[in-house]
């Protein structure tokens, strides 16, 4: 009953959140809106949450915007629960459209699968960097945590090397990364385990366009809460299956 609870209260939260977002982004200029590059431009390929529980229950879901297609669903299945060091064969697969009334939604592929320690709450680090290494061959990954309030993140903010652009934006116990991958072929990432963009931070690192800053602090987060509906029926399922 804890975890049912937890995923509900997770739902909630989200679409409480979304709530709150229409009435910011309602307030938004139309000019300003217009300033920014088509949408569609930074639209994630994959939105992945991950969800903290005790070490043992943690777990990792991923969504398509349409339906996977079976031969790379299985694909990234298997690299993602390899990155994180757990069974593929415990991924719960469902293709459905979220339940919202009077609008027409796409029916989208969601994966959930059971992966211990995928959110560690002892070291105040996020280990994005085995979430991005499973699905590396997409361009743009949307990965968010939801992590216990007690938890206090202590990484880093910002990071770009040849193969990856990782930026985080924190909204109270959300933790938003959003991934640009840069150059797929790479074979490991280490991602720095604490900020050091404040001293050794490079123009390209300091650069924000304008476009990346408003998906980070307002579409990113909106893409997040778009799927909470299916994201958190998924996750209940495959957890009151594994109990």
């Amino acid at each position: 009953m804890f975890f049912r609870e937890k995923i509900l209260r997770c739902c909630r939260i989200f679409l409480s959140a979304w709530l709150i977002w229409l009435m910011f982004t309602s307030s938004v200029s139309a000019q300003s809106i217009q300033a920014l590059p088509p949408r569609s431009t930074y639209a994630p390929d994959i939105q992945v949450l991950v969800v903290s529980g005790s070490p043992q229950t943690d777990f990792i879901n991923f969504t398509y915007p349409g339906v996977a297609d079976p031969a790379q669903l299985e694909k990234d299945v298997n690299n993602l629960a390899a990155a994180l060091n757990t069974d593929a064969s415990l991924a719960q697969v469902s293709n459905k459209a979220l339940p919202m009334n009077g609008v027409s939604t796409p029916t989208m592929t969601s994966v959930t699968i059971p992966a211990a320690g995928a959110a560690p709450t002892n070291t105040g680090f996020l280990p994005v960097d085995k979430v991005i290494l499973g699905l590396k061959n997409y361009h743009r990954l949307a990965i968010t945590y939801i992590m216990p309030s007690s938890f206090r993140y202590t990484g880093f903010r910002h990071y770009v090397d040849n193969n990856v652009d990782v930026s985080l934006n924190e909204s109270g116990s959300t933790y938003s990364f959003l991934a640009n991958i840069r150059n797929p072929d790479f074979m490991t990432l280490k991602l720095p385990a604490a900020d050091e963009s404040a001293s050794q931070s490079s123009p390209l690192q300091q650069h924000r366009s304008v476009g990346q800053v408003y998906l980070l602090r307002v579409g990113g987060f909106a893409l997040v809460l778009l799927f909470a509906v299916l994201i958190g029926w998924g996750a209940y399922t495959a957890l009151a299956k594994l109990q």
